[in-house]
């Protein structure tokens, strides 16, 4: 499969919960109207006996099932590691999308033609300083041996970084 978007839900309980029920839901339904037609996919460890209720009660098509999956930031990467699409469009569950500007979104899949990775300058602001870096909210990548190894470096640097104990909720 070509091309498609991509969010992804975790949850402490692994039952629906508010930014599945509020969040999610009004970022996807905008991503709709913006981008008639497009190919959508749900990362998730929200347990279904079966998953044609997303489908046929939401319009997601495509639903990852990842029962282990982890409520850092870092659940991007693995999201991304498993998307359906060829080249994928990371999308944070707190975007609302015009359809005005639809065509912009859709650039982001030409840009992956020549760029295996495409994101937004971040501009971080930490201690004082400001550093680059790239905003992880809006991810273009296209799926390879290359972006795979990428995926996979980000998962380990962060789980290595990571405190016992920390949560980004």
């Amino acid at each position: 499969m070509a091309n498609g978007f991509m969010f992804a839900v975790y949850s402490e309980d692994g039952q629906p919960n508010t930014i599945f029920s509020d969040t999610l839901l009004m970022a996807f339904n905008s991503l709709r109207v913006a981008v008639p037609g497009c190919q959508t996919c749900l990362y998730t460890n929200i347990e279904v006996d079966n998953t044609h209720w997303i489908y046929d009660q939401y319009g997601f098509n495509h639903v990852i099932y990842n029962p282990d999956s982890v409520k850092y930031h870092i659940i991007k990467a693995h999201a991304l590691k498993e998307s359906p699409f060829e080249k994928t469009i990371y999308l944070d569950t707190d975007m609302i999308f015009h359809s005005e500007r639809n065509s912009t979104l859709n650039d982001i899949f030409d840009i992956l033609d020549t760029w295996e990775i495409a994101g937004l300058h971040g501009n971080h602001y930490s201690s004082g300083e400001i550093k680059p870096d790239i905003h992880c909210g809006l991810l273009g990548v296209k799926k390879n041996d290359s972006t795979n190894l990428m995926m996979d470096q980000w998962i380990s640097n962060f789980t290595n970084a990571l405190p016992e104990n920390t949560s980004d909720q």
